[in-house]
């Protein structure tokens, strides 16, 4: 599984880091970059804490089914606005 999950993120990385690219002017790529590495870096302690606490509270095979709830949630909720249409003509690319 962790095979799969390594994987699965280092595509994911590719991807969004040539989309943010494609789509970010040249002027502004240095700081939309340092922004998302900025987010990013904040996260990781932030969902550490709360993953603690959730499993010192609940046991921690509640923390991963809550992590993977809220993952779906956000994927749901951006979905509308992150498809392929969205991008493509983000892009300025066809839908495919």
């Amino acid at each position: 599984m962790m095979i799969v999950t390594g994987a699965l993120m280092t595509a994911e990385k590719v991807v969004v880091s040539t989309l943010r690219q494609q789509i970010v002017p040249d002027e502004l790529l240095g700081r939309v970059l340092s922004s998302s590495r900025l987010v990013v870096m904040a996260g990781a302690p932030v969902g550490a804490a709360l993953g603690g606490d959730l499993a010192s509270l609940f046991g921690v095979q509640s923390s991963y089914v809550a992590a993977g709830v809220f993952l779906i949630l956000v994927a749901l909720v951006f979905y509308p606005v992150l498809n392929n249409r969205a991008l493509a003509s983000a892009t300025d690319e066809p839908a495919g």
